[in-house]
């Protein structure tokens, strides 16, 4: 076990996580993180070229960018960083303090920050026969290089900010992008559905994708409006599915946090239901709650000031 007591352990190593680190690094307390994947969350994991345009300050980076300078700012003040070290468990020690185990081995600290975002993320599956046999030749769930889109046609599934964003980004590569939604109306930002017209994005709305065509590797797509019963089968060369995400808190419901569904419940303070554990980003509920990069990080600096809060009543 390692025997250095840290004041703060964060666990989660995306934007909130990294921003709690420089945060705390501010206020001279030592930092660890612990991520159990890669650092930089969803933004490196799933849409590592997508343009991250609505967080202050960035007129245009891409969220690969964004990550590594937060990765960069928390590890230039001064925070350690461990990638590939899951968390087990949290447990109170007797002299004060937790025991925080890892797949590696066991921490001491004063405080702990959870920030694990939605955990080991799944995307929501169309649940159609062959989806599995044509994963990875022609069907996606992510857009990791848009590049490898280029001169192909492109039917995008979804109506959310991840669908809508992909397929602005793919309009810049393929040769056609298709984007069936099955409502009416979309869910993502205004401004981004309107510029997928100004790219000469085809919207098919009240649609959805009701079987799948090609044999070793997907060449169309059949689908369905769901108002005129019209069906149609363009032929694609690539099917990306945006529909969804599963999040999966794996062992954080082994760690006694109040959950509400897949997310951990805390108070304005970011505080959770156990004394000296905090959280904050995409793992957290509260009513109002906003998932946006920029209110994940502005939550992540009062965890921060709330876990400066508790240190301080505990040394007196």
């Amino acid at each position: 076990m390692e025997e250095e007591l840290h004041d703060l352990i964060i666990i989660g190593a995306g934007p909130a996580g990294l921003s709690a680190s420089t945060f705390a690094r501010t206020k001279n307390l030592t930092t660890l993180i612990l991520e159990a994947d890669r650092a930089g969350g969803q933004l490196t994991a799933l849409y590592p070229k997508k343009q991250v345009y609505n967080f202050p300050a960035f007129v245009e980076t891409t969220a690969e960018e964004f990550a590594q300078k937060l990765i960069q700012q928390a590890l230039s003040h001064g925070s350690v960083l461990h990638e590939q070290e899951s968390v087990e468990g949290i447990e109170r020690i007797n002299q004060g303090g937790f025991l925080v185990t890892t797949s590696e081995g066991d921490y001491q600290t004063r405080s702990v920050i959870v920030a694990t975002g939605l955990g080991r993320i799944r995307p929501r599956k169309l649940g159609l026969p062959q989806e599995e046999e044509f994963a990875e030749k022609g069907l996606f769930y992510a857009v990791i290089d848009p590049s490898s889109f280029t001169a192909k046609r492109v039917l995008v599934v979804g109506g959310g900010d991840s669908a809508v964003d992909n397929a602005l980004l793919l309009s810049d590569f393929a040769a056609q992008v298709i984007v069936a939604h099955r409502y009416a109306t979309f869910r993502a930002q205004p401004r981004s559905v309107e510029m997928l017209g100004e790219k000469g994005v085809t919207l098919l709305t009240n649609t959805r994708v009701i079987g799948l065509l090609g044999d070793s590797y997907l060449t169309g797509a059949r689908l369905v409006n769901t108002q005129t019963q019209e069906e149609i089968s363009p032929p694609v060369d690539a099917l990306v599915v945006n529909i969804g995400l599963r999040p999966d808190p794996g062992l954080v419901r082994g760690w006694g946090l109040e959950m509400k569904g897949y997310f951990i419940v805390v108070d304005t303070e970011m505080k959770t239901c156990r004394e000296g554990i905090f959280a904050c980003g995409d793992a957290v509920s509260y009513p109002g709650k906003v998932r946006l990069v920029v209110t994940a990080i502005g939550e992540a600096a009062v965890a921060v000031n709330s876990a400066c809060r508790f240190l301080t009543s505990q040394a007196q």
